[in-house]
C-alpha cells in the first residue's frame, strides 16, 4: 500500500485555475446573501457567541449542548437543522461553510505545482476503521460543489469508480443474513429492502417491478428505507430514527420491528457482534484490524457494532486500490485519489471504455476474493473535471427558491462545469 500511495502524493491531481476563478465569484455573492439573512435574524455573521445567544433568547440554546459545553459544530448545526429547530441553524451552517470554502481555494492556488497540479498528503489509517484520509490540502474532502475544479487537460479526462451501498452487503454477508445478502444482490439494495418493508402499503404491482424502477417511481419511500437500514447497520434506536425521518418514536419503533422481523440474522448478529466485542475487549475486521473497547456507553456499543462492516468494507476498498495501481503502473492511466468507496483516475479520452471496464471488474475482484457471495456493483461516472452531480448553480438556484421577502437574485450566473 505504501508504494500505491507514494505514486499518488507524488502525481498529484489536476488543478484548473480558471475554473478556480468561475468558482469563487459566487461563493462570494452566495456568502453575502446568508450574511444579509442572518443580519434579519439578529445574528452576527462568523459569531458563534452571536449565534448561541439568539437561540438562548428563542430559548433553543439547549439544541446545542454537548455534554457540558454549547457548542455550534457542524454536525451539531445540522442535527438542529433537520429537526427544524431555526431558520437561522441552516444559514449559520451554509455561510460558514461557503466561506471556508473561499479560503481554501485561495490555498490551492499557492499550492500548485509549475506542472499545473497540486499534491496532498495521504493518511493510511487515519480513523478507527482503517479509513484513508488526506491533508495537506484535503482534498478527499473536496466539497463536491468544488470539484469542476480538479479538471485534466483536453485530452485525457477522469472516471469516479464507487462501490454502490457495498456496508449492506458486507453487512448482509458478515452476519449471515441471506434474505437481506439477496435483496442487495438483486439491484438497488435500498429499492428491494422498501418493497419488502412496505408490502402492506404498496400495490402487488409495485412489490413486483424492478429496484431501478421502483427508485424512481418511489423515491420518497426508498429515502426512508435507506435511513432506517442504515439505522441497523449503526445501531440507530427508535428515538433517533424518529428525529432523521421527523415522525413519532412510536412510527420509528414500528419502523424498526418490521425491519427486525425481516432481517432477524442481521439483528442477532449484530447483537452477538457487540457482546462478543465487549467479552475481549475489542471489536474485528475481516482482516483482523481491531477496534478497542475504551467505554461502556451507546457511542462505544454502537462502534463495536459497525466497526467489523465499516473495516471490512475498507479491507475490501483498499484491495481494490491495490489491484488498479498494479495494473496501470507505468502506463498513462493514472490513480489519483482514493475517496472513502471510491477511486478517481485519469486516463487518455480514447481509453476510457476499455480503463473504466477494467477497473471496474478488479473491484469486483476485490469484493469477491473477500465475500465471494455478494454481487457487488460498481458506479463509473467521467469527464474532463471530478464527475459531480452538484455544483455551485444548485446552491444559488435553492436560495433563490428559499428566499423570503428579499429582493430577486437573477444576476446570480451559472458557474461554468467542465
Amino acid at each position: 500500500m505504501a508504494g500505491a500511495v507514494a505514486r499518488m502524493e507524488l502525481r498529484g491531481i489536476p488543478l484548473d485555475l480558471s475554473a478556480v476563478e468561475e468558482h469563487t465569484k459566487p461563493l462570494g455573492e452566495l456568502v453575502s446573501e446568508y450574511e444579509v439573512r442572518l443580519h434579519d435574524f439578529g445574528v452576527e455573521p462568523g459569531s458563534s457567541a452571536s449565534f448561541l445567544s439568539k437561540m438562548e433568547s428563542e430559548g433553543l440554546v439547549e439544541h446545542f449542548r454537548e455534554g457540558t459545553k454549547l457548542t455550534t459544530k457542524k454536525e451539531v448545526l445540522q442535527r438542529a437543522e433537520d429537526a427544524e429547530t431555526h431558520p437561522a441553524c441552516r444559514l449559520f451552517r451554509k455561510h460558514r461553510d461557503f466561506r471556508r470554502m473561499i479560503y481554501f481555494l485561495t490555498q490551492l492556488k499557492r499550492l500548485q505545482g509549475v506542472d499545473g497540479r497540486i499534491r496532498c498528503k495521504l493518511d493510511q489509517i487515519e480513523s478507527a476503521s482503517g479509513r484513508m484520509a488526506s491533508r495537506r490540502p484535503n482534498l478527499i474532502g473536496l466539497p463536491a460543489v468544488l470539484r469542476p475544479i480538479i479538471a485534466s487537460p483536453d485530452s485525457r479526462e477522469q472516471a469516479e469508480l464507487d462501490f454502490c451501498q457495498i456496508e449492506i452487503g458486507v453487512g448482509a454477508a458478515w452476519w449471515g443474513d441471506d434474505n437481506l445478502l439477496a435483496l442487495y444482490n438483486r439491484d438497488d439494495a435500498y429499492s428491494a429492502v422498501a418493497q419488502e418493508l412496505f408490502a402492506n402499503i404498496l400495490s402487488k404491482e409495485d412489490c413486483r417491478i424492478s429496484a431501478s424502477e421502483f427508485k424512481v417511481k418511489h423515491a420518497g419511500l426508498r429515502k426512508k428505507t435507506k435511513v432506517i437500514l442504515l439505522g441497523l447497520l449503526y445501531g440507530m434506536g427508535a428515538v433517533g430514527l424518529a428525529h432523521r425521518l421527523k415522525c413519532s418514536v412510536e412510527e420509528a419503533a414500528s419502523h424498526l420491528e418490521r425491519l427486525f422481523e425481516s432481517f432477524p440474522k442481521a439483528r442477532r448478529g449484530a447483537q452477538l457482534g457487540i457482546e462478543h466485542s465487549i467479552s475481549r475487549g475489542y471489536a474485528t475486521s475481516v482482516s483482523g484490524f481491531k477496534r478497542f473497547l475504551h467505554d461502556y456507553n451507546n457511542r462505544d456499543r454502537n462502534a463495536l457494532r459497525n466497526h467489523p462492516i465499516q473495516s471490512s468494507a475498507m479491507v475490501i476498498f483498499k484491495k481494490a486500490l491495490l489491484k488498479v495501481d498494479r495494473e496501470f503502473r507505468g502506463t498513462d492511466v493514472w490513480v489519483l485519489l482514493p475517496r472513502h468507496d471510491s477511486i478517481l483516475i485519469e486516463y487518455p479520452i480514447e481509453k476510457r471504455e476499455a480503463v473504466v471496464e477494467r477497473v471496474r471488474a478488479l473491484m469486483i475482484e476485490a469484493v469477491k476474493e473477500v465475500f465471494p457471495e455478494m454481487q457487488p456493483r460498481v458506479e463509473a461516472k467521467f469527464g474532463r473535471s471530478w464527475p459531480t452531480e452538484r455544483t455551485l448553480f444548485d446552491e444559488l438556484v435553492a436560495i433563490r427558491k428559499s428566499r423570503i421577502g428579499h429582493q430577486d437574485s437573477d444576476t446570480l450566473k451559472r458557474p461554468k462545469v467542465n
